[in-house]
């Protein structure tokens, strides 16, 4: 087996570095800043006293990416909650709402006024499902109506907390697993996942400890400069490398 190298140690290298030592292949991280974690990273607030998760995102049950994850680290920091019910109040307003996803595969939330988000219509969700063919380069702003209510009291919020991405730059093609594994299987497979303590707990410390006991290397404040490409072989140059 071959020394893999990867860059960055968010949630995405974390996961590929769990996945090479699966296969066998021992593992170098690198990450530029002082801890893992990336927008999954968790902070101690001094001023509040309290752990502060940094760019939390709305974990679903149906995210098979997220259990296998988990499973392979033997990680379970996560709470399921019982229903597919998501409150939702609009700061400027003050109005209040919840979307209430039925169990079963046919999405009749959509056809009850009171459990979709006031002012919309059936059809009104309909646009959503563009994302399911859109192409690499399209993001979801150009493909939904931004003038419809369905727009900003469902659509924003909820791809907001999934891919924690404006929605005029988040990629349309990201949405397309997310609907497979949650929305079109019914709101048993759309219940929220919380972290029981904090992101880190739940994802990060358990990654970080399973990457080590397999001898894995992940070296933290070290910012990869740039990658020189020798015939097959690739190497990586750090700040100050000399090398040619």
């Amino acid at each position: 087996m071959s020394h893999v190298h990867i860059i960055g140690a968010g949630l995405a290298g974390l996961s590929a570095a769990v996945e090479a030592v699966q296969l066998g292949h021992s593992v170098s991280v690198y990450e530029g800043a002082a801890q893992a974690g990336g927008r999954c990273r968790s902070y101690e607030d001094s001023h509040l006293g309290q752990i502060i998760d940094n760019g939390n995102h709305l974990v679903l049950s149906g995210n098979t990416s997220v259990k296998r994850y988990c499973d392979a680290i033997s990680a379970d920091g996560f709470h399921i909650v019982e229903t597919a019910r998501f409150p939702f109040c609009d700061i400027k307003s003050g109005a209040r709402w919840a979307i209430d996803i039925n169990e079963g595969r046919f999405p009749s939330w959509v056809f009850s006024a009171g459990r979709r988000a006031p002012g919309t219509t059936a059809l009104d969700y309909l646009p959503g499902l563009k994302m399911l063919f859109a192409d690499q380069r399209a993001v979801i702003a150009d493909l939904l109506d931004q003038a419809s209510p369905a727009y900003t009291q469902f659509w924003e919020p909820l791809i907001l907390a999934v891919l924690n991405t404006p929605l005029d730059q988040a990629a349309a093609s990201l949405m397309r697993p997310v609907f497979t594994e949650t929305l079109m299987k019914g709101g048993v497979h759309c219940r929220p996942m919380i972290a029981h303590h904090s992101l880190a707990e739940a994802l990060i410390d358990p990654a970080l400890a399973y990457l080590k006991s397999y001898g894995a290397q992940v070296h933290f404040g070290c910012r990869v400069a740039g990658l020189i490409v020798v015939v097959a072989c690739s190497a990586i140059c750090l700040p100050g490398d000399t090398r040619t």
